[in-house]
């Protein structure tokens, strides 16, 4: 115990690569790297496919022995970076519960994280027996929390303000009802606006939805078809077939006016037909009573991916950790979460960078 309190960071701790300070990696242990680059380290984890946790990705691939990521993510890295990564040897997956072995003999296990399909939780067993859990991007409650005595934790939503919560099957069932309500009643075409993987949720959850037409056509690039494609096998091929929205039939479709849904990502640009169509945003937020913000021609849903604050606390209680680093280059509220969990919990908490000193 003492040992730990006292020499945390040769354990576990989240190192910047250069001058670059967000998106930093995390160090587990004396060999494994995660989501960032650590110079020397011949092990890297990506816990998801997210741009923020992947930055460093092809780096890693050049420098590691092992590439580490759970089925689910590899897929979606092939998808999304190119058909060649499925023939680097160093690149390699496992389910989750299963462990691997890294060359310098540390154990690995991965957990489902609730964030978005395929992220992970990553339990590392050093020799010395202690455990360091890395909690990467993760949605508690409704995920097995491992014990450990090192706790790396995402802060994304560490700050109070962030205390408001939606249980995600309702919200997903409202979802599904304004959809049914713009393609069904009043017989529009939708643009769902939201974040790699939670568009392969929301696609999952309106397939099971039995009020919706049966020939109803889901538009999107190509990115995001791959995507799709590369989730859609995990899961018992549910999700229909998405057309490419730039091809004959679906320039067909979208100047038909008839009923569609076309689905991109936050940013992505957008189509002239969308002036005629009813927009949905699905991400989160803070600062309103309702979960849905409803106003003629757009639809705000608050679809939270990462714990609030109250749950963030009940994760770090439920593990038990000896020690928590809180992680600062990847939102900012990581300084005010490590004074709270010791404030609430009287766990001894870090920042990590620590950009006070």
């Amino acid at each position: 115990m003492g040992i730990i309190l006292n020499n945390w960071e040769d354990y576990a701790d989240i190192i910047c690569h250069g001058f670059d300070m967000e998106n930093c990696a995390i160090k587990l242990g004396a060999s494994i790297m995660c989501d960032g680059f650590i110079k020397n380290r011949p092990t890297a984890i990506f816990t998801h496919y997210h741009t923020d946790h992947i930055k460093y990705f092809t780096k890693s691939l050049t420098h590691c022995d092992d590439v580490l990521t759970s089925d689910i993510t590899k897929d979606a890295l092939i998808a999304l970076c190119g058909d060649a990564l499925q023939y680097r040897q160093n690149f390699k997956s496992f389910r989750q519960g299963e462990s691997f072995t890294t060359s310098t003999g540390e154990k690995i296990r991965f957990y489902d994280s609730n964030h978005v399909p395929g992220s992970v939780q990553v339990l590392v067993e050093i020799h010395d027996g202690t455990k360091i859990l890395y909690s990467g991007d993760y949605n508690y409650p409704g995920i097995i929390t491992p014990k450990c005595d090192i706790l790396v934790l995402d802060s994304t939503h560490g700050d109070p303000h962030w205390s408001s919560y939606a249980e995600k099957k309702s919200v997903l069932r409202r979802f599904c009802e304004l959809v049914h309500k713009e393609i069904v009643i009043n017989k529009k075409p939708v643009t769902i606006k939201c974040h790699r993987g939670i568009m392969q949720i929301l696609m999952m959850a309106l397939e099971s939805d039995n009020n919706l037409p049966q020939n109803l056509i889901y538009l999107a690039n190509h990115k995001n078809i791959r995507l799709t494609d590369a989730i859609n096998k995990h899961y018992n091929n549910m999700i229909r077939d998405v057309l490419y929205y730039k091809s004959n039939d679906a320039l067909k479709i979208r100047n038909s006016k008839n009923p569609y849904i076309f689905f991109r990502t936050l940013g992505e640009e957008s189509i002239h037909q969308e002036e005629y169509m009813h927009k949905i945003q699905i991400d989160s937020f803070v600062g309103f009573d309702s979960t849905i913000i409803e106003k003629p021609d757009m639809t705000r849903v608050n679809f939270e991916s990462h714990s609030n604050y109250p749950h963030i606390l009940e994760y770090v209680e439920a593990i038990s950790p000896k020690v928590v680093i809180t992680d600062t280059s990847r939102g900012s509220s990581g300084l005010k979460l490590s004074n709270l969990i010791h404030e609430k919990l009287n766990i001894n908490a870090y920042p990590r960078p620590d950009f006070t000193t």
